[in-house]
């Protein structure tokens, strides 16, 4: 920028985007412009102070999943409508059956639980369908 360049000329000296170059200079552009010493700091700094900690699969959640799972014979689809329906939490079925495989992974027997056992479905056309 000091040097008279464009947005999207030093975008294509660095190979980015031009959008990326916009976002940068606009995250990091104070009163006496751009800073690159305090731009790098300030990401340093959010990246610090980031957590590892799941962000919607939360102990008391994932609890309250498994009990659907186990005790009451819900299926992942049920367990996602009804925590959507009740505004628990926003939780896809693809996402209960990514922990469900996650136990089974370390050992668990959650798997089980489900409708089919983690079989496959057979779908009733095609020529590998069993007809009965």
């Amino acid at each position: 920028m000091q040097n008279g360049l464009s947005q999207a000329a030093i975008a294509r000296q660095l190979g980015v985007h031009r959008s990326t170059i916009n976002r940068e200079l606009d995250r990091n552009t104070g009163a006496r412009s751009y800073r690159f010493k305090q731009a790098q700091e300030k990401a340093s700094q959010k990246t610090k102070n980031s957590s590892c900690a799941p962000r919607k699969m939360k102990p008391d959640l994932v609890k309250l999943i498994e009990e659907k799972l186990t005790q009451e014979q819900w299926s992942p689809g049920q367990i996602s409508g009804w925590l959507m329906k009740n505004g628990a939490a926003s939780i896809s079925h693809e996402r209960i059956y990514q922990h469900v495989w996650d136990d089974k992974k370390n050992g668990g027997t959650l798997y089980v639980q489900l409708r089919h056992r983690g079989k496959k479905y057979n779908k009733r056309k095609g020529k590998t369908s069993v007809v009965a």
